[in-house]
């Protein structure tokens, strides 16, 4: 399971979100339609100077990566 933390208030193609893996607790930038290019750090991306102004996503869960669309 996957929590949605933050998201950059894009759709489509320019969207972006910061991604919590709730089993592991690492993060990763992910692009919708990039699934396939995911890689996951130990570093709370949420913190990070690059993204901590993004929007808060109300720590929405989905199941799969690949169903998220915008």
């Amino acid at each position: 399971m996957y929590i949605l933390m933050k998201w950059n208030g894009k759709y489509g193609n320019d969207a972006r979100f910061i991604v919590k893996n709730k089993k592991t607790g690492k993060f990763t930038l992910f692009t919708p339609d990039r699934v396939e290019d995911i890689a996951w750090v130990d570093q709370d991306l949420t913190q990070s100077g690059e993204y901590k102004d993004w929007e808060d996503f109300g720590q929405e869960t989905v199941n799969y990566l690949e169903n998220v669309q915008m």
